[in-house]
């Protein structure tokens, strides 16, 4: 039964979160380069998952890319982050797994 209900779980999960998508919003959490924008619809409920660039962020995330397209590995990318003195997206330190997952 436990099996079962978490198989159907999952399905239902994928299904909301592809119909976000769908819908242009964002199906998860606050990702890094993003704003929350808050703002309400015409009925006057808040309108969720609506997200803008943040301009400051949306560079390192420039960087990051263009330093990983040129070979450099995730600790290489984090080691330059952290003498840069970029702040991380918790405030703290770059560690790879933030940056390859």
């Amino acid at each position: 039964m436990n099996a079962l209900f978490l198989k159907d779980l999952a399905e239902k999960i994928r299904r909301g979160q592809k119909g976000r998508a769908i819908a242009k919003r964002s199906p998860g959490g606050i990702s890094y380069g993003y704003n929350v924008v808050k703002r309400f619809g015409e009925d006057g409920n808040p309108e969720t998952g609506i997200r803008s660039i943040n301009p400051e962020q949306s560079t390192v995330i420039r960087t990051i890319f263009q330093k990983y397209a040129a070979g450099l590995s995730g600790r290489a990318i984090a080691k330059a982050l952290n003498e840069a003195r970029v702040p991380s997206p918790r405030g703290g330190l770059w560690n790879a797994t933030t940056i390859i997952g």
